[in-house]
């Protein structure tokens, strides 16, 4: 909770990795009004954002450690797909154009026909379906608890805090709260040590 808390203070206020400058340095461009794109080729191409000012598109750059929180492909002229808590829809690119996030676009080499193909498979095959809640709610307890590659230990600390405040406003005992945060940080531990994905990524670290 504590690492969150400055970590929104210094994305809220563009201090650090979420600064002008940073985003500048991984080619990010500001999503102003006036921009102009060469949409002739860049169709079937990757869009990815840094939005500001949203708490929940914080809290996902938070959770994957990331400056970005959202990507999309270029699906026309002027034209964006991509997935909103609404569902999978066709967005106009003007929305985006808020003069405050960042952007990155990626152009994909391969044939404008074919292209144009794949993008029309995407969207029949996407287009209105509901936004994956489902898969977000159970990245935030793997990246939590150590069950796999995502893991983060600050986000372990954070849900650790939060929850040690909870039990104490519902006036839990200090025992029981001790209990609690042992068998926690005993079962994170032990999925750090002896999951398979944590003793790869130790292993490449070392190496």
């Amino acid at each position: 909770m504590i690492f969150g808390i400055i970590d929104y203070i210094m994305y809220y206020n563009q201090f650090g990795r979420y600064s002008t400058k940073s985003l500048k340095e991984e080619n990010g461009i500001l999503a102003s009004e006036d921009l102009l794109m060469d949409w002739d080729n860049i169709v079937g191409g990757i869009i990815i954002i840094h939005t500001r000012i949203s708490f929940l598109s914080w809290l996902v750059m938070y959770v994957t450690n990331s400056v970005w929180s959202h990507t999309g492909i270029i699906s026309g002229y002027k034209k964006i797909l991509h997935a909103t808590t609404a569902g999978t829809v066709e967005q106009s690119f003007d929305d985006l154009l808020n003069n405050k996030s960042h952007l990155l676009v990626y152009k994909v080499n391969l044939p404008k026909g074919e292209l144009t193909e794949i993008v029309d498979t995407i969207k029949k095959s996407f287009l209105g379906m509901p936004y994956g809640w489902g898969k977000a709610f159970f990245f935030l307890p793997r990246s939590t608890f150590g069950y796999s590659k995502d893991f983060r230990f600050r986000l372990t600390l954070d849900f650790a805090f939060l929850m040690l405040s909870i039990l104490y406003v519902l006036n839990f005992g200090l025992i029981v709260i001790a209990i609690i945060m042992f068998v926690y940080f005993v079962k994170v531990f032990y999925h750090i040590l002896f999951c398979k994905p944590h003793s790869k990524i130790l292993k490449s670290s070392t190496s």
